[in-house]
């Protein structure tokens, strides 16, 4: 359906130049302008769902500050693009919906100058007030959808609880650990530590879920498949949100067996992180060798550890 829409009317519909492209479309092509607001509706939807997904994660995040929120929201809005580009059904079902309200056999004319009213009037672009505090069944009403598709556009790991994320990781991390030498428990808790329990598993621009629970960045020799997210560095003491590429697989069985590939024959990990004989010991290595760029990232990843060690056992 992208290709088909006028390049003008491609931009989000949150300012007053995207809606002017809407209402220019509209003298000329009414059901292509329905296309096109529903392509832009369908944008900003999947833009408040990402937006109502970060607000639902607990916890604050301590480098949050005004301009980080501000890239945050940015990212968002070109992530929502990208997925409304590659399509979730609801701007489909959208645009059917508002062609069967144009006059089938008006005159061109006349089509033309209904479209102008509906512009106007918001029904073509409903996005300006229903992205800010539309209920999910309202939508669902005037899309005669429902909105499971934007959900699935971004999908979330299967367990989001410690219980379930143990009970579906353990067995992965059960055999990166033989590789490393060291209980399951260490590699499960650096799991559960960088992805927070299941709840921030790596998402790509186009929607594609990464299996990455490690954090593990696409290095230039990586030759896999990438997802580019949002992501925040510490560079010289100060934190930063900048936008990385990281390693993309197929399953949380490809991830898991990646990452002890990775510490194993890395220089950097393992001669420290191989064979580790306590969590401590296991945590400074990753640290020292330039795991992560927080300066409390082993303390932080030595008490997931001790929280997973506690719930999994020492296996």
């Amino acid at each position: 359906m992208a290709a088909s829409l006028d390049p003008a009317a491609a931009g989000l519909a949150l300012d007053s130049r995207s809606l002017d492209a809407l209402k220019a479309q509209a003298r000329q092509d009414a059901r292509g302008a329905a296309k096109a607001a529903a392509r832009q509706f369908e944008a900003v939807f999947l833009n408040q769902v990402l937006k109502q997904m970060r607000e639902s994660l607990p916890g604050t995040d301590p480098f949050s500050s005004e301009a980080t929120k501000m890239q945050t929201s940015l990212f968002d809005q070109h992530l929502a693009a990208k997925l409304a580009e590659r399509g979730t059904g609801l701007a489909d079902a959208i645009a059917k919906h508002l062609e069967r309200l144009l006059p089938a056999a008006a005159p061109a004319g006349a089509q033309a100058a209904d479209a102008r009213a509906n512009v106007t009037r918001g029904e073509i672009v409903p996005a300006a007030r229903f992205a800010t505090a539309a209920p999910a069944a309202r939508i669902a009403q005037r899309a005669e959808v429902a909105p499971q598709p934007a959900a699935s556009a971004a999908p979330r790991p299967a367990t989001t609880d410690k219980a379930g994320f143990l009970d579906t990781m353990l067995a992965h991390a059960q055999r990166a650990a033989q590789v490393l030498g060291v209980p399951a428990a260490f590699v499960v808790g650096q799991a559960a530590h960088e992805s927070a329990w299941g709840r921030r598993e790596i998402v790509g621009a186009d929607g594609v879920r990464s299996f990455n629970l490690f954090g593990i960045k696409a290095s230039p020799g990586w030759k896999g498949a990438v997802a580019e997210a949002l992501t925040t560095e510490v560079v010289g003491g100060v934190a930063r949100r900048v936008v990385q590429a990281f390693r993309s697989y197929g399953s949380f069985e490809e991830a898991f067996a990646d990452y002890a590939k990775l510490l194993s024959t890395s220089p950097r990990y393992a001669r420290g992180v191989v064979g580790a004989p306590d969590a401590a010991s296991f945590a400074r290595a990753l640290a020292e060798g330039g795991y992560a760029t927080d300066p409390q990232y082993a303390a932080k990843l030595e008490r997931v550890i001790a929280a997973a060690r506690a719930a999994a056992g020492p296996a």
